[in-house]
C-alpha cells in the first residue's frame, strides 16, 4: 500500500509540474492510465452522471426507499425529535442530492450504519427540497448549517455534530441506552 501512496504521490507531482508548464516534465502512457482510472473512479463514487438518468426528486426517492429513515419534512417535526431525543438516541442526516460529495458520505453512512430503528432514530433531511427546515434545525438546535451534516440528539441536547468525511455512522454508539 505504501509503494501506491507513494507512486500516486509520484505522479500527481509529474502532473502539476507538466499542467504547469515545466520543460522536461511528462507524463508516461501508464500514467496517464492510473490518472483516468482514479479520477473515473472518483466521478462514479460521487455521482456525477446520475442527472443523464434521473431527477433529483427520483434520486432522493430511491435514497429513502433503501434506508429505513424518516422524512424529516416539516419544522414542526423538530419539537418532536427533541422528545424522542429523551427515550433514545435521534440522528438527524441534513443531504444536499445536488452534491456529490454529500452523496459520497451518504453511501458510506448508510454501509456502516447497523442500528435499529429501536436503538436510535434516524430521520433525512434533503436540503434541496426543505431549506426552511434546515434552518429551523440550525436556529433551534444552535448548530451551524453544514452540507452533509449528522447531528444526534439525546436528552434534547445536541451531543455530537460531525460534516462532510467526519461523518461516521458508529458516532451513535456512545449514547446507546
Amino acid at each position: 500500500m505504501t509503494y501506491i501512496n507513494e507512486y500516486l504521490a509520484v505522479i500527481l507531482t509529474r502532473v502539476t509540474c507538466a499542467a504547469s508548464g515545466r520543460k522536461g516534465f511528462r507524463i508516461s502512457l501508464r500514467e496517464k492510465f492510473v490518472i483516468s482510472c482514479i479520477f473515473t473512479e472518483i466521478i462514479i463514487d460521487m455521482g456525477l452522471f446520475n442527472f443523464l438518468n434521473k431527477s433529483q426528486r427520483d434520486v432522493a426517492k430511491e435514497e429513502i426507499v433503501e434506508t429505513p429513515w424518516h422524512v424529516l419534512s416539516e419544522t414542526e417535526q423538530i419539537d418532536q425529535l427533541l422528545q424522542e431525543s429523551e427515550q433514545q438516541p435521534v440522528a438527524i442526516f441534513k443531504h444536499s442530492t445536488r452534491c456529490g460529495i454529500s452523496r459520497m458520505v451518504y453511501k458510506q453512512f448508510e454501509k456502516a450504519y447497523t442500528l435499529t430503528d429501536e436503538q436510535a432514530k434516524l430521520y433525512y433531511l434533503d436540503l434541496l427540497n426543505h431549506r426552511d427546515v434546515s434552518n429551523g434545525v440550525s436556529e433551534i438546535l444552535q448548530v451551524p448549517h453544514e452540507s452533509p451534516q449528522l447531528i444526534i440528539l439525546k436528552n434534547r441536547e445536541v451531543v455530537h455534530q460531525s460534516s462532510h468525511h467526519s461523518i461516521d455512522a458508529t458516532a451513535l454508539q456512545p449514547y446507546l441506552s
